[in-house]
């Protein structure tokens, strides 16, 4: 699987991460046949990609931490493994370092349930990456934990991957896959806004340090079936710091991303958003995986003394398509007419790009 451009993804919308975390709380999944303790509720998505064995689909369940991406990604494997299980796990880690374009550091073999794996850990261009995965059967579990911000905590991840369980599935591992693959308009309540958004994004809440206390962010994210990612978020700007000018706002914010991400800036463009100025930016980041040209795409709006941001993920190449410049253009202020802000998410209506 591509999971260099998801967990990249995902990393890039977490990448302002602060203190705050929840403790992490069991999470079980009928359908992928496990439980787990994650710190959050997750967002689930799918990918798919056409392989010499067969179409293989991964369900992933993602949940952003403070200093790191917990995830878990399970797969059923299309065609026959033919009783050498110990290539076939060599082919997976094969796989993961070709997509995270990671160097590998450590890896040894485990048992987990009596099921052969392996637990490795390889050094991304935004952090460490862990994962310990292993077969039982023709499903594969992937237990990842990317530590982020220079972290290097292995118990951490151990704690993770240990309270991890199997359980015998129930249904499909597609269920649910049609759903969360569409589009629609999605209206978080306390967010005053809505836009067009991919699966069912859930709240993930950081916590961020700064010179008038904590501001709340509040983060959502999808993936589309090419593990593309698209993320958004809003905080409301502190009044007590001084910001001379939304220009000078901007610059702000955009070079504390372009440091955060180690990339290199390469379009900056003023927009409008009802007459006030916004900005749109794109950002080269570091590393190679199995796509070319990872990019960043981001649009600032500072409106009402809140921050919004729509994020985009992926290859160079799908910038200018129509579903990223769709997403990107959909951003829209609540009006006078539409309720007022609350806790907790709209229904949402399916859309087609």
């Amino acid at each position: 699987m591509n999971l260099g451009i998801v967990l990249l993804g995902v990393a890039a919308i977490a990448q302002n991460g602060g203190p705050g975390e929840p403790a992490p709380a069991p999470f079980t999944s009928k359908d992928g046949g496990f439980s787990i303790a994650m710190p959050g509720t997750p967002t689930i998505s799918f990918q798919q990609k056409e392989t010499p064995a067969g179409m293989v689909i991964n369900k992933i369940f993602q949940v952003i931490g403070e200093d790191k991406v917990n995830s878990v990604i399970c797969t059923d494997y299309p065609g026959e493994i033919n009783g050498d299980q110990e290539a076939f796990l060599n082919g997976v880690l094969q796989g993961l370092s070709q997509s995270t374009g990671g160097q590998l550091l450590t890896q040894k073999n485990i048992q987990v349930e009596g099921c052969p794996g392996r637990q490795v850990m390889l050094k991304l261009p935004l952090g460490l990456l862990h994962s310990r995965y292993f077969l039982k059967g023709k499903r594969i579990y992937q237990i990842v934990q990317l530590q982020m911000k220079g972290k290097d905590a292995p118990e951490e991840f151990d704690q993770y991957a240990a309270s991890f369980r199997t359980s015998e599935p129930v249904g499909k591992l597609t269920d649910g896959m049609d759903g969360l693959s569409n589009w629609g308009e999605f209206r978080p309540k306390g967010g005053g806004f809505r836009l067009k958004m991919i699966g069912n994004p859930k709240e993930q809440l950081q916590k961020i340090p700064s010179p008038a206390g904590v501001v709340d962010v509040h983060l959502f994210h999808g993936i589309n079936l090419k593990g593309e990612t698209f993320g958004f978020s809003y905080h409301d700007v502190p009044k007590a710091v001084p910001i001379p000018t939304p220009e000078n706002f901007y610059t702000q914010a955009l070079a504390g991303s372009v440091a955060n991400l180690k990339g290199k800036l390469v379009r900056r463009k003023a927009i409008e958003y009802e007459g006030q100025p916004a900005i749109e930016a794109e950002v080269a980041l570091p590393g190679k995986m199995a796509f070319p040209d990872p990019t960043y795409v981001v649009r600032m709006y500072w409106l009402k003394d809140r921050m919004y941001q729509l994020i985009y993920v992926g290859p160079k190449a799908s910038v200018e398509s129509k579903e990223v410049v769709d997403f990107l253009g959909s951003f829209q202020l609540d009006g006078p007419g539409d309720p007022p802000r609350e806790k907790g998410s709209t229904p949402r209506k399916k859309t087609a790009f």
